[in-house]
């Protein structure tokens, strides 16, 4: 018997190179709409993105006084009944990127003890905010030294940001030089100048290895070599003096921790470095406030004033206040229970 031979090849055949153009089709399809995606996601490079937002963010018209400090101008004299805190530190105390005076931490501290009755102020509270944008802990003795006589402080706070132990922000290299690096690599690769969706893998990246580095800086500016904590050597022996001139001119001096708003979790990278500021202020009879009890288990991101600017948005600046406040009150000598 014989059968009849069948035309094309089999259904068998078939089947699979119907799941194969599928397959192909679904990757294309995902690879354009990934791609699309990415065009409208990606801006500009990362980089540009932080040098822009530095920008206009010191294109804020902050209010300032006599001496330059984001805060009006207090009579030479302190009135009878009052009590007076100069709060000293960097951008982080000034409130840079928040442009409501009203939502910066000093602010609402000297509002918060007005609302009180205190004991010891009768006549409420006056709160110098002498937080200067990138400075160190010896342009704080210059200013406290000029400063003190004229406002009497009752106390003073040191905002001490953990930036402020080390050269990090000072070094071209850092910053230009990893940056010129990058830029460099991105214009030879063709992958980057043509793929949206590689640039934005690519910038993540960098990113992230840039994170690592600048975390890895600040560590080894408290614990790394002679050389590496330079600057933590003498921002201890200024942190004395600080401690000895308020004290000279009558007045209480505490210091106050304020982390790096990143990864505030259990394991903070930043942790030895709060441990060790709070030791040496132990140490050396100052007493010390570590924010990070605040911050931590919250997300980072949240408190930032933008995506590009880590310094804290109104609501980072509101923990900060909450915080504080017993703390202040306890040196002003009262009873933090007040605040409740």
């Amino acid at each position: 018997m014989v059968t009849k031979k069948q035309n094309g090849p089999p259904p068998r055949v078939r089947v699979p190179v119907a799941r194969m153009l599928l397959v192909l089709l679904g990757v294309v399809l995902g690879t354009a709409i990934l791609e699309g995606g990415s065009r409208l996601l990606w801006k500009a490079p990362w980089y540009e993105q932080l040098l822009a937002e530095q920008r206009r963010v010191q294109l804020y018209e902050y209010r300032k006084n006599s001496l330059s400090l984001r805060d009006r101008d207090y009579t030479p004299a302190k009135p009878p009944g009052k009590k007076r805190i100069l709060i000293l530190g960097d951008s982080f105390t000034y409130g840079m990127g928040v442009p409501n005076d009203e939502n910066i931490f000093p602010e609402i501290i000297e509002r918060r003890l007005n609302a009180l009755e205190l004991d010891t102020a009768p006549d409420g509270v006056e709160v110098l905010n002498a937080g200067l944008p990138a400075t160190l802990t010896e342009h704080w003795v210059d200013l406290l030294e000029k400063t003190a006589a004229e406002f009497q402080p009752d106390v003073v706070l040191v905002v001490f940001f953990l930036r402020d132990g080390t050269r990090v922000m000072f070094i071209p290299e850092f910053f230009m030089k990893i940056r010129a690096d990058i830029v460099a690599r991105n214009e030879r690769s063709s992958w980057y100048q043509t793929l949206y969706s590689f640039r934005l893998l690519r910038d993540a990246l960098d990113r992230r290895d840039i994170s690592r580095i600048y975390t890895q800086r600040f560590l080894n500016a408290y614990f790394g070599s002679d050389g590496e904590t330079r600057e933590w050597q003498a921002a201890q022996g200024n942190l004395l003096r600080l401690r000895d001139l308020a004290r000279s001119h009558s007045a209480d001096m505490g210091l106050v921790i304020f982390p790096v708003l990143v990864q505030l979790t259990d394991d903070y990278p930043f942790q030895p470095i709060c441990d060790l500021l709070a030791d040496f202020c132990k140490a050396n009879d100052i007493p010390v406030h570590d924010l990070m009890d605040a911050f931590r288990g919250r997300n980072a991101s949240q408190l930032w004033v933008s995506p590009w600017d880590q310094h804290p948005n109104s609501k980072g600046h509101a923990l900060v206040a909450e915080s504080l406040m017993p703390f202040v009150l306890r040196a002003l000598g009262e009873e933090p229970a007040q605040t409740r």
